[in-house]
This record gives C-alpha cells, structure tokens and sequence, in this order.
C-alpha cells in the first residue's frame, strides 16, 4: 500500500501546478473555436443562423469551464493537497481512492484521475449544425466505440477537448455538459469530459448503412473514438489501427474493412488489433475526407479547425495519412513535386484514368495553360501510369494567378536552394525564384 501511495503522491504533486495551463489551453481552444464559427457564419450563410447559435453554445461551456476554474482553485485544489498526505485511503495493492468533500483522486496502473466534486455541470441546447447523413455516420462510429447508454440516452465519456465538440455537433438538441474531473499522466493533465444527449437516438445500427463511401466515414468516425492514427514518418508507413475487446464490433469493423478493399492485419490477443498501413491507410483517410468535403463542407471546414487544437493529434494525422515528398506542394488534391533538376516545373504521376479530370481541373482554374502528359509502364509489374507535367512558361502563370501556390513554390525552392550541393544547381534555382517572388525576396536568398 504504502508503494501505491508514494506513486499517487508523485504522479500528482509532479502535475498539479499544470492546471491553470491545461485550463488557458481549454479556453483558448473553445474561444477560437467560437470566434471561428462566427465567421464561418459569413461563408454559409444559409445556415448562418445555426451557426451563430452554435456559437453561442460554445460560449456557454467557456463561462462554464471558467467557473470550474475558480471552483478548483478555492475548494478542489487545496483539498487535494491535503488527501494526498492524510486523506482516507479505499483501495488495494494496484489501485485505490482517497475520497473527499471537493475532490476525490482515483489511481490505477493506467491512470490517475482527479474527480472535481459539487460544481456540477451544464446544460445546454445546441442547433443542428451539420448534415442528418453526417450525424447519422459519425454518431454510429463513436456509438460503437467510445459511446454508451445511460439511462435510455447516448452518453460519452471523453478527455479530447474537439471529440466532445464532435458529440455536441451529431446530437442536436438537449445536452448535458460536464467536466468531470482531471486526468494525470506522464504526458500531463487532460480534462475528462461526461455528455449526455438527451434528444439524441442510440445511434449504433450499422445495417442501415449500404454504401461503401459512407461505411469509409463511419470507419473514420470508429478511428477517432477507439483508434489511433500514425501518418508516415521517416521509413515507417502510415498506420491505423482500431482496437477493442467486443469480437462481435471488432467483426463488423473487419466487414467493412473487406467492403471497402483495404488490406489489413487483426491481431487476437487480449485486445483484438486491426492494423490498416500503408496506401491502405491513406486511401481509407482520403476516402472518408473527401466524402465529408463533398456531402457536408461545413463539417469539413469544422473538422480541419478542431484538428488545430492542442488535442487535436489523432485528427491532424488522419488529415495527413498520406506521405509527400519533401519536394512537393498540394495541388487539386494531389502531390506535385516542384522539379529544378530536368526543368522548372511542376510533375504529378496518377492513374491513367485520372489524367483527364486532372488536366481538365488544372485548365479550368489556371486558364489556358499548356500541360503535358507522358505514359510509362513499371517494369517490375507492368503497371501503366502517367505523369503530368507542367512546364515553366506555365508554371510562371499560375503562380502569378495563385498566391499561395506561389507562396508554397518559394518555400520549396528555397528548401532546394539550402540543399543544393553546386554553385550551379544554385544559382538556377535563384533564377526559377526571381520569375516568380519579389526582388526583396529573391534578393535575400543570395
């Protein structure tokens, strides 16, 4: 016991002085979250009012979460302090509770978290913000993952700032908010969040769902409660595994695995492990974005933002499963390499089937620019591609038409000038940089 105890004492004490930065974090996060729907109110102004009014939910949960705040720092923190030292200790060799008035603290090998007691939460009412198919997706990925009924309704339990945000998003209506307590790690203090979505259905009936672009977002949804999400780095590939104890859920989210065509690794051991690497991975995180960016913008545009906030890891790397090199910018979806070896230009190798939409999307945004296109076959399989090229007298247009295309070109021959290893290789990447950047620019570069 006495071991347990040192461990909860050091655990605790080595990270109670981080909780006015997990709160400033919280805020600031759920701040600019609102202050962002405000002017994605501008945008979509069909849905302007929704917007707004989610917004002013969002609000409701900083004077709440400012409140608890205040409430830690005058009953639950000092009360801490004191358990810690000589508080009432229920438990046994791997796990105990030191329970109080304001706070009780729970250890386990896993975790410790410390329960903030007689604030109480909040209740809110929140628009419907995003698409009837979007809710219905991602309410049944979180359902069989993360989520659970309590007393009849959907309930969540989450120490992820943006998933509780999510939640709020796929059940309109009556909810429940309440920051329950802290949770103490090695990589330190996270705030646990209970919701309870009193208007909400029991999302979790996956037959409903038929079409293979949908399964991808449910799958999607699935991640981002019971999974993780690793994009390449270095020489290791992308990877995505989800993971769970229930062999019946885990059978389900195999079947869709096999329905969308993505290979995939199942490891049976105390928990069962499905591992999706590689293009596998990417493709899967590509499919479903761009089923969110095409069904539901607004969802997409909400989704991109909340994957800026300083919990919001998992997001960000299903946002960028997909490997580029160190050499490329984002064009039309795609990875162009910026070449100043063979020419200054931009080249793409695609699937032969998408050669025409590509080169047709490139024409219709830049103009009448010239594009080539050139067939190779793999010799080691036969696989037929084609690269898309664009030439310099093009390439020089589109940047004029596009800042941050040009923007994003000049990062990329400057990264190339700072490689170079000749005089020569330099001096015409200087060149390629003064067609394009300013003289100031170009000028100090030299």
């Amino acid at each position: 016991m006495k071991r347990v105890l040192d461990e909860v004492r050091l655990r605790v004490t080595s990270r109670l002085g981080e909780a006015d930065d997990a709160f400033d974090r919280t805020i600031g996060d759920l701040t600019r979250f609102r202050d962002f729907l405000l002017g994605l109110a501008n945008k979509y102004s069909n849905a302007s009012e929704n917007i707004k009014a989610f917004a002013g939910a969002v609000e409701e949960i900083v004077e709440y979460v400012g409140k608890v705040r205040q409430w830690y720092r005058e009953k639950a923190y000092p009360e801490v302090m004191k358990l810690i030292n000589e508080g009432v200790i229920r438990g046994g060799k791997v796990s105990l509770s030191i329970v109080g008035d304001y706070a009780t603290i729970f250890y386990s090998k896993v975790s410790t978290k410390i329960l903030i007691k007689g604030i109480g939460g909040l209740n809110i009412e929140g628009p419907p913000l995003i698409s009837k198919l979007a809710r219905k997706l991602l309410g049944i990925g979180l359902m069989r993952t993360d989520g659970y009924v309590q007393r009849g309704h959907p309930a969540m339990t989450t120490a992820f700032l943006w998933q509780m945000l999510l939640w709020l998003m796929i059940y309109p209506g009556k909810q429940y908010v309440y920051l329950k307590g802290i949770n103490v790690s090695k990589k330190g203090m996270r705030f646990v969040w209970h919701l309870v979505a009193y208007d909400g259905e029991k999302l979790d009936q996956v037959n409903q769902v038929n079409n293979v672009d949908d399964l991808a977002v449910m799958l999607f949804a699935g991640v981002l409660g019971d999974g993780s999400a690793n994009p390449p780095s270095g020489n290791k590939k992308a990877r995505i595994e989800l993971v769970g104890a229930d062999e019946e859920e885990m059978n389900m989210w195999e079947d869709i695995l096999k329905a969308l065509g993505l290979k995939y690794y199942r490891r049976n051991r105390r928990l069962i492990t499905l591992e999706v690497s590689g293009e596998n991975a990417a493709k899967l995180s590509k499919t479903a974005l761009n089923v969110i960016a095409t069904k539901d913008p607004l969802l997409f545009d909400v989704m991109m933002f909340l994957a800026s906030f300083h919990d919001g890891e998992k997001l960000r790397h299903m946002f960028f499963m997909k490997r580029r090199g160190r050499y490329s910018v984002e064009l039309l979806g795609k990875a162009f390499t910026v070449d100043v070896v063979r020419s200054f230009s931009l080249r793409c190798n695609v699937a032969s089937e998408e050669v025409k939409q590509i080169v047709n999307a490139l024409k219709n945004k830049y103009g009448n620019i010239t594009v080539y296109t050139h067939t190779y076959t793999r010799r080691r399989d036969g696989y037929t591609y084609v690269s898309i090229e664009v030439p310099r007298h093009s390439l020089t247009r589109m940047v004029m038409l596009d800042n941050d295309l040009r923007r994003s070109i000049t990062a990329i021959l400057c990264l190339r000038y700072r490689d170079a290893e000749d005089e020569k290789t330099r001096q015409r990447i200087l060149k390629y940089l003064s067609e394009i950047t300013p003289t100031k620019e170009t000028a100090a570069m030299d």
